[in-house]
């Protein structure tokens, strides 16, 4: 999940935006990445669609009810995001990071400001990886989710509306678009070829010679060239 800090400030670039970086290269936290400068809320329209964010959305300089139009467009342009409100009457980092925590349970007040933006990011990147998350496979009378983490890639079946599921413990048919999926799951997930999209956490190996990507002996599937490099760097996250 990418974190986007959304303000008319740009100030937030000079201490904000790198202690939020330093913060996930030094606690090795690879669930959460960040977009490298404030975003004016003009340019979220920019921003992929297929992509899951987090965003930090400053209103300080904002009406009630213009902060709510902010939020509300954010909300309908990603539906999957979540969203952390920013309230101050000036440009005090120490109070911004106190409103992220207050939202999260997790305020300080006895902390510096960066103390506790690291515990912050690293309760939410906690809570990401214990949350059961995972697709949702409905059958005709009963329903199994099957969680992320056994997830090792989904592949369309030709000439259908529907995709095979392969995990730990076998397969399962979903009926779903590749384009659409991929905006449903989390940042372990990749579209690899233009039908599959795979687990990259889970990835043991790649053959580059027959474009294979391996998750066990006995388990595969293939990539495309114009997808390699993106794959590459993106295992990159899991090592």
């Amino acid at each position: 999940m990418e974190i986007v800090v959304v303000s008319k400030t740009a100030e937030l670039n000079k201490e904000f935006i790198p202690a939020i970086d330093q913060i996930l290269y030094r606690e090795r936290i690879k669930c959460l990445s960040l977009y490298g400068q404030v975003m004016k809320y003009e340019q979220i329209n920019l921003l992929p669609q297929h992509n899951g964010y987090l965003f930090f959305v400053d209103v300080q300089k904002e009406s009630f009810s213009a902060a709510s139009i902010l939020l509300e467009t954010i909300m309908n342009s990603f539906p999957a995001c979540n969203l952390v409100l920013l309230t101050d009457n000036g440009i005090r980092i120490h109070n911004l990071v106190n409103s992220i925590g207050m939202l999260n349970g997790i305020i300080n007040f006895q902390w510096a400001w960066k103390e506790q933006l690291k515990d912050i990011l690293k309760t939410i990147a906690a809570k990401m990886r214990t949350l059961c998350k995972g697709v949702l496979i409905l059958h005709y009378n009963m329903d199994r989710m099957i969680v992320y983490e056994d997830i090792y890639y989904i592949e369309t079946i030709k000439a259908t509306h529907c995709c095979t599921v392969r995990h730990k413990k076998g397969t399962e048919r979903l009926r779903a678009n590749i384009k659409d999926l991929i905006g449903q799951l989390d940042s372990r997930f990749e579209i690899v070829h233009a039908s599959t999209i795979a687990n990259l956490s889970l990835i043991k190996r790649i053959d580059r010679e027959s474009r294979c990507l391996y998750f066990n002996d006995e388990i595969s599937c293939n990539y495309s060239n114009a997808c390699a490099k993106r794959i590459r760097n993106r295992m990159r996250e899991f090592v």
